[in-house]
């Protein structure tokens, strides 16, 4: 979630227009973390989701950073309400985004109901998919994967390990799988399927407080 959001201010600071879904967490919380990337390092992120900060340090830096920029939407659930792929074709046809964050696949209700959760996914994959190609808009979904060995969170999923439906890995155009071991600030990122060309891995060193991104080679990893 937080890289994605990463890839989303970069992509906000070029001019382009970013849509963000998120299942797991409300509008605020999502607010504050993007907040915290765009202030890369101006305030930490527990101080603003605590109010603790000053009022007009963060009115001047809005009007200096957000003032006539384009708008970065963020659509939540907190209000208890499904996500269908329905629903997201009404918020593009509203926003006209350059691109969509769903955060995450297995929280969004398919348009068509089941009560197995693999033909579940299958149906959202393939519906999402067709979505992208009618609207002529990218959507980058988050999946959780499951690992075949459950004591092992920190190694790279494979493309296989996407949860509950490779499908999911099938209908995407480029899949990125991530990994971080317990405690280390370095995520993994490994490419897993592209259809159009580079195929790749690299390090990311984080301070998911501070906001801080940083690119490192592979051979960097020890630092």
């Amino acid at each position: 979630s937080w890289l994605a959001l990463y890839f989303a201010v970069q992509a906000w600071k070029q001019g382009k227009t970013p849509l963000v879904i998120s299942l797991e967490m409300s509008e605020t919380e999502v607010r504050n973390r993007v907040f915290t990337i765009m202030g890369e390092g101006l305030w930490s992120h527990r101080k603003i989701s605590q109010g603790n900060i000053e009022m007009e340090t963060l009115k001047e830096w809005h009007k200096r950073h957000l003032a006539g920029k384009n708008p970065f939407h963020i659509i939540s659930n907190d209000q208890g309400g499904e996500i269908s792929p329905s629903v997201l074709r009404g918020k593009i046809d509203q926003y006209k985004p350059d691109f969509v964050i769903v955060d995450y696949l297995q929280l969004m209700t398919p348009n068509q109901k089941s009560d197995n959760e693999t033909v579940r996914m299958k149906n959202l994959s393939r519906e999402l998919k067709l979505m992208a190609i009618s609207e002529e808009v990218p959507i980058i979904a988050i999946s959780s994967a499951t690992p075949d060995d459950v004591n092992d969170l920190s190694s790279v999923p494979t493309l296989g390990q996407t949860a509950w439906s490779r499908q999911i890995a099938y209908d995407a155009d480029w899949v990125m799988a991530l990994g971080r071991a317990t405690n280390s600030d370095i995520i993994e990122c490994a490419f897993r399927k592209n259809r159009n060309g580079f195929m790749g891995e690299f390090l990311v060193q984080v301070d998911f407080d501070k906001g801080y991104y940083r690119y490192k080679d592979y051979e960097d990893k020890q630092l």
